[in-house]
This record gives structure tokens, sequence and C-alpha cells, in this order.
């Protein structure tokens, strides 16, 4: 410090008022004097002592002091005192202390750069250094004064700024600023004011970005900006003195700046290019000037490599014909620097180098040079280089991607150590994305933390996210391999055509024993990648690493129960839980229960609830313990320890545990098919937000069912034998591309016969989806459709044979994710419906066509004789049946009409007409022993033939003929066990002619006579001429009468014998 007046107080009175602290006047005769020389900063007291010095009293003083412009950085800030301060030995310099002197109140370590580019008129990020020795309290103030032709934003923003220590980013801190910019019309100068809303900014070293466009026209020199701080913006109170800097000059754009790679020669063993994160590495950069520079002297080469990269202090480079390495020759694309442009000096600090390049570079031709840096840990969120000389700079281009796995992170599946005991097998999953390929010739290393046990033969899976960090199925297959003696590492190896992409994300899952010793820290996970099986550097693909994961102490038991089996019809899953632990559960202590991904406790969960506790469906205890009562949130059942704890229970000679915990909960049955190590229920105690103990168990894989699932008929084809058509409706829990079809019959006195429904010839058809592409087997059908999660769908199915046994149909139904090749993967199943009771199967009643007839196949008929013909099979027809016969509409059964015939059964007085469903009339007569399989049975039985119609052709069209045979358990037929499924065609019917007259020729008896037929036809019949004769005379066979269609046939003299004669049919059936 310079003294610039003292007006020094002898006692310890100053104004009237004690000096802080002073017990004592200072035993001087007079005031030392000021000093008028140099050094300034001394005051001597020499030969001016009165008295003595007193070592319990405190002494003092009050001086004015002039303060210099900023803290002292030549010497310490520290004011001295000393006694002897002008003695020459350790006897004479008696005693001397020292009290550190505050931070001057001024701004230093101003420094303002570019970030993006210094180029003319281009958008940029300016990045502002500074360091504050005052806090700004709200309502304080930061002004950047900025050369004139900078722009900013009226209302502008602080962006991230790269942070290098000891510098914190102005925007992260905790205080809120508010930004705005003016330009004052007087200076042209935008003044970028930040404000402190709340909180406090506190001093120290600062590093803000603010977005800019640089100038519109290149400035090479005389930039100054101006900053300052207020900590009163509005009274303009100043909290440090402000400071100035010169800024960066603002270039026009050179022809070409690049980064040079393989593609443009070159070789990274030779020019020694490493790309691996934190390593040291030589860069090869080409540049083209748009002019020659006219400096005399030398010219500053500036280089800035993206966040991240660092130049050493007295960096290296290579500038002459070695750029490619020792006796390699320079690509003709290129050139070194001229032998006149020396570069006397490199220097390095942080991401930027500058060179001192001596004249001699000329336009137009492309300089390489090489430089050695130190690559950053992460590749740059803007991987941007630029080179600037002799006012002009490239344009941002891009630099190279860090070989280096990204996004990695670990998540245990099991959290609690192993014991001597028992192992906790955790099933990590790493996630990661990749930088370079890796083929089945290399393979990746997995590191864990100290004390994880990789087995010699472990279990991983690979699959590729996309871009929802959702996995691809069948993207990845890898072997798993440990160490002979198992330990922390591990080696995953792509198997046959699988390839780990390059720049794409995956999800590793591999198991792994946890510790059985808890460590104070977590540890770090490590991930590397070889081009090859050998793990050298030189094969050396990506790096990566990710923190671990603490682990606690283990439950001592938990149990889940599953049920033996649960019925294809109920979508519910009970489960069983039961713990111990060796921990005593404290009052505000949590025990969590975590069900695996799929399952439901609530029973009835939607995403508008999933982060609410409710209910526990169905929840009972078992034990004694005294639990509170859970609450649950989908698939976690949560017991909260609010009035009660549960302690330990000491027992001579064994550990101390808890009491049992053994309860049950219902889950709706699970949505979700999961692989072995996903299918784990996780348990947990916790205190606060510690966690005191877990454990992980693996639950049983259970296969998601097919909800509100039904199978129907959709015609009355029953009987075994017949093709029948069936409708299949059904919601699917997950997304599938296929649907596989298999049916067994429910009786277990058949096992032998065929029990399947025979799908050889089906056809299908679906609404919600397409059916793309059926693939029939005779006991199965898979069909390519689409399902998506949630949805439901109605799929009907024809052409399918029912079974050749009767009983009742159990389906099974199974959706599947297609491979590529179009095949299912039996071992993960989408949905399964397993045994699904579908619809009943009957015995077949067969009728036989050539033993049953119609007496009289006429309309009209009030009595005719209906003779019938069958047999039973597969299965026997039991007594007490009801035997039902229905025909079709418009016929009418004769009461007491039935007689029995060869081979019909004993009958009961239960002999009746009826009137069934669909309006048939219908003959029930009861059975009282049974009809044997095939055996033939026959028997009539009367009835009334409808009424002739108008017209036999529409009649034809509009009426069933076929004839129904049931055999039911009731005379209604409400449950029939046997069917003809109506398939017998009946009779064909046929009218009547009305009136006909013959009328001789007038000349009587002759050898040869002409008659004249007259016919009158009803109903109204089309007439086809059935002998290949003489067409008939169209005058003749047209001619019509009142009272319907007349046909005149002649015969005459034409040679034409009796047999050969003219014939007409009215054929009400076939035309």
């Amino acid at each position: 410090a310079q003294l610039m007046r003292m007006g020094l107080k002898l006692n310890r009175h100053r104004q009237g008022q004690d000096i802080l602290g002073v017990t004592a006047d200072l035993p001087l005769e007079t005031a030392p004097a000021a000093p008028s020389t140099e050094p300034l900063a001394i005051l001597a007291v020499v030969d001016n002592f009165q008295g003595n010095w007193d070592r319990t009293q405190t002494y003092g003083l009050v001086a004015r002091i002039r303060v210099p412009d900023g803290t002292p950085l030549a010497s310490s800030n520290v004011f001295l005192l000393e006694f002897g301060y002008d003695a020459t030995t350790a006897a004479g310099r008696r005693a001397a202390a020292s009290a550190p002197a505050p931070q001057v109140r001024a701004l230093v370590n101003f420094h303002v750069d570019y970030f993006r580019t210094s180029l003319a008129g281009q958008q940029n990020v300016l990045i502002i250094q500074f360091q504050s020795i005052t806090a700004l309290p709200v309502g304080g103030s930061l002004l950047l004064d900025s050369p004139a032709g900078f722009a900013v934003e009226e209302s502008c923003a602080l962006q991230v700024a790269a942070v290098e220590l000891p510098y914190q980013d102005l925007a992260a801190t905790s205080a809120a600023l508010l930004c705005s910019a003016v330009v004052p019309a007087t200076t042209q100068r935008p003044q970028v004011t930040l404000r402190v809303v709340t909180g406090e900014v506190s001093a120290g070293p600062y590093v803000m970005a603010l977005a800019a466009r640089n100038p519109l026209v290149p400035e090479l020199g005389g930039l100054v900006w101006r900053l300052s701080s207020y900590t009163n913006a509005v009274d303009a109170e100043v909290a440090d003195l402000g400071s100035t800097v010169e800024g960066f000059q603002v270039e026009s754009m050179m022809n070409f700046g690049g980064l040079l790679g393989p593609e443009s020669g070159v070789n990274p063993a030779t020019t020694g290019r490493d790309d691996h994160p934190g390593q040291v590495t030589n860069v090869i950069l080409a540049f083209e000037l748009a002019s020659t520079p006219t400096s005399s002297g030398e010219s500053t080469l500036t280089v800035k490599a993206p966040t991240g990269f660092s130049f050493p202090a007295l960096c290296t480079v290579v500038v002459t014909g070695d750029v490619f390495g020792a006796g390699a020759l320079i690509p003709l694309a290129f050139s070194a620097f001229e032998a006149s442009a020396v570069v006397s000096t490199c220097e390095g600090g942080g991401r930027t180098a500058r060179l001192s390049v001596a004249p001699g570079l000329i336009r137009n031709r492309r300089y390489v040079m090489r430089l050695q840096g130190v690559n950053g840990e992460e590749t740059a969120e803007q991987n941007l280089w630029t080179i600037s000389f002799a006012g002009e700079a490239t344009e941002p281009f891009e630099g190279y991607r860090l070989w280096r796995f990204t996004e990695v992170e670990v998540l245990p599946d099991a959290t609690a150590r192993s014991t001597p005991a028992e192992e906790t097998r955790n099933n990590v999953t790493l996630r990661f994305r990749t930088t370079n390929a890796v083929t089945s010739a290399g393979f990746v290393a997995l590191q864990a933390p100290f004390g994880y046990v990789f087995p010699t033969l472990c279990q991983a899976t690979l699959q590729e996210l996309d871009a929802t960090d959702t996995p691809i199925a069948g993207s990845g297959v890898v072997s798993c391999s440990g160490t002979p003696l198992p330990g922390p590492t591990a080696a995953l190896h792509p198997v046959g055509s699988s390839t780990l992409a390059a720049l794409a994300k995956y999800q590793l899952n591999v198991v792994v024993q946890n510790p059985t010793v808890i460590a104070l820290e977590a540890g770090t996970w490590q991930i590397q990648s070889y081009a090859t099986k050998e793990a050298d550097y030189s094969n050396l693909l990506d790096i990566g690493e990710a923190p671990g994961f603490h682990l606690t102490e283990v439950f001592h038991t938990l149990r889940i129960i599953y049920p033996v089996a649960t019925p294809s019809t109920i979508d519910e899953l009970e489960l069983r839980m039961q713990i111990l632990l060796s921990t005593s559960l404290e009052i505000g202590d949590v025990l969590e229960i975590v069900a695996p991904d799929g399952y439901d406790v609530t029973g009835n969960s939607t995403s508008e609830f999933d982060n609410l506790q409710r209910a526990c469906n169905k929840f009972r205890q078992w034990s004694a313990a005294a639990l509170p009562k859970p609450t649950c949130n989908v698939r976690v059942v949560h017991f909260e320890f609010a009035t009660t704890g549960l302690a330990v229970v000491d027992v001579p000679g064994a550990q101390a545990l808890t009491p049992l915990m053994d309860f049950s909960v219902t889950s709706l049955y699970p949505r979700k098919t999961l692989s072995v190590q996903a299918t784990t229920f996780h348990g947990e105690q916790r205190r606060g937000t510690a966690v005191v103990s877990a454990k992980t168990v693996p639950g049983e894989l259970v296969t998601p069912r097919l909800l509100e699932i039904s199978v129907i008929r959709a015609d009355a084809f029953v009987a075994v034998q017949s093709l029948a058509s069936l409708q299949l409706t059904f919601r699917v829990s997950q997304d599938a591309q296929a649907l596989h079809i298999t049916t067994e019959v429910q009786d277990a006195a058949s096992q032998a016969e065929p029990l399947r429904f025979d799908f050889a010839a089906a056809f299908a058809t679906a609404v919600g989806t397409e059916v793309s592409q059926v693939i029939r087997r005779n006991a199965s059908l898979l069909l390519h459709m689409a399902l998506e999660q949630g949805r439901g769908y109605s799929l009907t199915l024809g052409s399918v044979a029912n079974p050749s046994t009767p009983g009742t149909a159990l389906w099974t139904l199974t959706s599947y994710v297609l491979a590529e090749d179009g095949s299912m993967d039996l071992a993960d199943p989408r949905d399964r419906s397993v045994n699904f009771a579908g619809p009943v199967t009957l015995n077949r009643l067969s009728i036989d066509p050539s033993a049953t007839s119609l007496t009289d196949p006429f309309f009209d008929i009030v009595n005719t004789e209906l003779s019938l013909s069958f047999v039973a099979f597969p299965r026997v027809v039991t007594a007490g049946q009801y035997l039902v016969l229905s025909a079709p509409a418009d016929f009418a059964f004769l009461e007491k009409s039935f007689s029995p015939g060869e081979g019909f059964p004993l009958i009961s007085g239960q002999v009746a007409v009826l009137e069934l469903e669909g309006s048939r009339p219908s003959y029930a007569v009861q059975i009282l022993s049974p009809i044997l399989p095939s055996q033939a049975v026959k028997f009539s039985v009367r009835l009334r033939t409808p009424t002739a119609p108008e017209d036999l052709s529409l009649w034809a069209t509009t009426h069933r003929s076929n004839l129904l045979l049931r055999a039911c358990r009731d005379s209604q037929c409400k449950d029939p066990t046997a069917s003809n499924d109506d398939l017998f065609p009946g009779f064909e019917m046929k009218a009547s002619f009305g009136t006909a007259s013959i009328t001789p020729q007038a000349n009587g008896a002759a050898p040869q006579l002409d008659v004249t037929v007259t016919l009158r036809i009803s109903p109204k019949v089309p007439l086809i001429d059935r002998t290949p004769c003489t067409p008939l005379d169209p005058a003749v066979a047209n001619a019509t009468d009142p009272e319907g269609p007349i046909i005149r046939v002649t015969s005459g003299d034409s040679g034409v014998s009796d047999r050969e004669r003219h014939r007409a049919f009215a054929d009400s059936q076939l035309g």
C-alpha cells in the first residue's frame, strides 16, 4: 500500500472515543512523520520510544492510507508490525505480527472471448470471465458495456457456460438474474444489465455465456469492453471498482478450415491420433487463407478446440513435411507451411492454442499442421473447432466423436448384500450408447466394483432400445463368460450375426452376485469394447463408466407363495408373502414389497391413480404379528409403522429375528411377459430416506392371459365331424404379431379318440385387424395379425371340422412376436390362455337317405307317411332321452301317428307333437332303452304337407325342406346331446295337375287316332320340354285359359309311337 497521509493518534482515544480493543496509549514521544520517499508503504518509528511496552496491554493506532486499484499481487496482502525492523541479527529482531488486509473491492481477471466464432456478422456466444470481491444482494447488478456493432437481444438470457476451475457458471448460481439490453443513442455501445431479482450473487470467480451477434464488418482492434458492479443499481452504489479489457478481433472468412481424418490420408498409428477420452492425441488441421497477410512481423494463429479438449502450456506443433508422420508424404491437396513461416512459440491454455507465426503464408494454399493436446472426458455438445489468423477465421467445423460409451447408467434389481449362507443374485441393467460397432469378432468387457462376482458361465441378455428406450425384440444375442476363478469381470461376445451397431443404444441385463460386505463407497462400473478377442489397447474401441449403487443389509426371509393353479376364467392371482427381518422395525419405518412389472395388487389400477396409495386387493393377514393395515400402489404393498414398531426377539442359541409377518394380497393376473431375470419381488425396509435392509427373490414365470375371452359357435353345426364356424372374441394384454390356436375336448373317458378340432381347411376373418397369413395344421392354426395392447378383437373361423368325439372344447390361445423370418419365438409368448372352455360338440345322428322316404311328396296331402332310418355315433344315446324330429315350416305332424320300426328302443308314453324354436313343427319321443353306436334305428310318423303355393319357383327359394333330428335330455330340446345338424336335405315337393281332359278325333275309331290332351296347371311353374323330340307349336303351347295355362298336345300321322309321345312336366323343385 502507498501511504498518502498519516494523521497518527498516540493515545487510545480518537475524537473522544476509544479505539476498539485498545487498552493503553502508545509509548511514543511524538507521532512519526509520513514517508516521503519510496517505499511509501513503510511507517518507521526510530529513537522515539517513551517508557516501556507493557505485555499485558493492547496497543493500537489510527491512520489514513490510500487504497490501491487492486489487491496487491507483487507482495503478500498483509499488514506487518515488526520490532527491530532494521536489525541484522535474530536477537535484534525482537518480535513481529501480521494482519491480513481485506481484498480491494475491484473486479479482476476480466476477460472476453468468443466461444463459437469470431467471424463478422455471425451468431456467436460470448464467454465473459471475471472475479468479484463484493457480493451482490437483491437489487444489485452487473453492467456489461460492449463495443459498438455487437447486438444482444433486448430480453436476453444467460446460457449454460462450459466451466473450468476455479470459475463457476453465473447462470447456475442460486440467485435469479434478469437480463436486459439497451443501446444508448449517444454511444451506440450495447449495455447488458444483469439484475439480481432473488437470492445473492456471492463474491468469487465467475464465467457467463451470452448469445450475441458479432459486428457486421471486421474490426481488428480497439474493441474495448467494460464491466461494472453495483450493490444498488437504482442509486448506482458501486460494489466493486469496474474493469476494462480489450476483446477479440472480429474477422473475415477464410476459404477453408477443417479437421483431417482417415479419409484425407491420416494414419492414426503414424500421426499419434487417439480418439479415446482423456488421452494425449495429435490432430491434423487444415486451413486456407483468402488473402495474403501484409504484416511484416509475427502474427498469432489461434486454434479453438471443443470444450473439454486442452492444450498444454507449451504445446507441440508440426508444420513441416512430417505433419502426416515421419517420412509420410503430405497429400497433394495440402501443403506444409512455407519455409519462412516459422512457428516461434506455441502457447496453450484450456481449449485455446496460440501460435506465433513469421510472415510467409500466402492465400489459396491449403496449409496443414499437427497439434498435440488432450481429449476431454466427454464429446462436447458443440463439437466445433475454429482457426483464426491475420484477420481471417474459418467457419466453425465439426470435430470428432470420442470413442466412449455414452448415456451409461447402472440399475440394480437387488441391493441387499450376500451372506455366507445365501448369495444375493442381482439382475443388473446397464444402458449405454455405442460409438463404434462391435461385431462377433470382438467383445465387450465388463468390470464391476470390488466384491461383485460373475459366475464363470454367466447369464446376460442384450436388447437394442428404440427412441423411447423401449427394447426391440430379437435385437441382439450375446454369450457371457466370467473368469475361471469367478470375480468382478465378465466378457460378453456377440453370437453369430449379432452386432452392436454404431451409435445405437442398448440395454444389457447381466446376473451378478452382490458382495458380502457393504463398502463405504459404491464404486464404479466400467465397460469397454474391443475390435478383436485380444484385450489390448491397440484393439480398444469404446470405454465408459457409471457410478455404482450402495448395498444394504439383507432380509432374513422373503418368501412368495403362488397358488397351485388358477382357473383360466379367473383374472386374479393370489400371492402369499412371508417376511422375517434381522433388524427391528422402529416407529416411522416403512416396509415395502414390490411385485414384478405387470402385477397390480390394487385390483383395478388405472394411470389416473398410479401415484396414489389405495386399499390392497383382498388383503388377508395369516400371522399374529402386529402389522399395520397396508396400502397399495399398483405393484407395491406399503406398510407404514406410524404408531408401533416390531422389534426383533432374542432366542437363545439362534439369531434374533422379528416375528413372522405372513399375509396375502391378490393381484390382477399379470399383464406383461417377463424374463426370468425380470420376474423378481423386491422387499425393502426404510428409515427416512435410508434403506435399512432389503432382499430380492425370484417369482414364478407367469404368462399373461388374453382378457375377456369367449368362444361361441357362429352356426348350428354342432355335431362331431361337421364343418362349423366359430367366433372368438378377446382383448390382448400386450402387443403381438401372431395368434396360435389349439384345442382339446374335455372328456377323460375318451383319451384314445381324436380330441381336437381340425383346422386343415379353416379360414379366418377378423374385426379390428387384418389376418395377413393363415398357417394351417390339422391340430393348430397360426394367424399372422397385428394385435395392440388393450384392444379387443373379434375373430371368425370358418370350415373348422368339429372333433371326432363329443365333449366340451378346451381352447388354448397364445399370442407371439414374430422373428424376422416370420417364425414364432416359442420361448417368449406374449399372452396365453390355456384350456378355456369353449362350445360343446354333440354326438352325431346320421339319417340314411336310402332308407328315408316321404310316401307322397306333393303339396296339399293331408295324411302321408314319413319313414326314417338313422344311426348314432360315436357314442351311445342313453335311455331316458328324447328323440326330437323337426320338420320344415308349413308341415304339420299328426298326433298319435308315431310308429317304431326296426331297431327302435323301448318308448314311454311321452310322445307328443311340439312347436319348438323357429316355428318348426316337431315330434318328441322318449326312449326307455339306449341307442347303441352305429345301430340302425327306424321309425315312421305321419304328417300333413304344405298348401300348394301360388308360385312354386318362389316357394322353392324361400323354404327349406331339411329334417332336423336330435337327441335331448328334455322334451323341449333345451339340452341336446346329439344332432344331425339339419343336414338331411328333405324331399322335393311337387304340385299336382289340375283338371285334365282327352278329346279324340270326331271320325271315331281308327288305326291311328289324333287326341287332344288338355291340362290345367296350378300353381304357376316354368315348363321344360324334357324329351329330344319335335318342339311344340308355339301357337298351340302358349295358349292360355282364364283358369290357368293350357297345354294341348296333338298326336297325328307323324309316325311316332306311343312311347315317344310328347310329355310335359311341371317341376316344382328343379325347374
